[in-house]
């Protein structure tokens, strides 16, 4: 996949299926008395959903201009920056939606700065997977593609 507009249509498809996942979900509950059950199930589909498209078009925008700025070098370091802070804005996002005002409460906000800590260091075990994978395919490209 390369390119803007390629990635921000596949975010844009993936939250809207989530989304609808979720309404299906709910109306499915309502529809069987099952509210107590699934209705929270369905929520959080619908909240990922936004929450997604929020933060993935956060995340390619800012690896857009730092690709700017950076004269398309670095890769690897764009990735960075930009996963982190959309790491960073994604758990703000889905702990309010799922607590509310996190930030009021001590035990709440440790908690999501403790997810938030493991998130970041789950980024940096994936990150150079992605990029290897990313290089490699590039290679793959000039070798075998003409």
């Amino acid at each position: 996949m390369y390119g803007q507009r390629r990635a921000r249509q596949l975010v844009a498809d993936v939250s809207c299926l989530l989304v609808i996942v979720g309404s299906l979900g709910y109306a499915w509950a309502k529809l069987m008395h099952l509210e107590l059950v699934i209705s929270e199930l369905a929520g959080h589909f619908i909240v990922l959903g936004f929450s997604l498209f929020i933060t993935d078009m956060i995340n390619i925008w800012i690896f857009q201009n730092i690709r700017r700025m950076m004269k398309n070098r670095l890769f690897f370091i764009r990735c960075a920056i930009s996963s982190v802070i959309a790491v960073v804005v994604f758990s703000a996002i889905v702990s309010f939606a799922g607590y509310g005002e996190f930030w009021a409460d001590a035990m709440l906000m440790a908690l999501v700065v403790d997810t938030t800590l493991a998130k970041l260091r789950l980024v940096m075990v994936y990150l150079p997977i992605g990029v290897a994978i990313v290089y490699g395919t590039r290679w793959w490209r000039r070798e075998y593609v003409k």
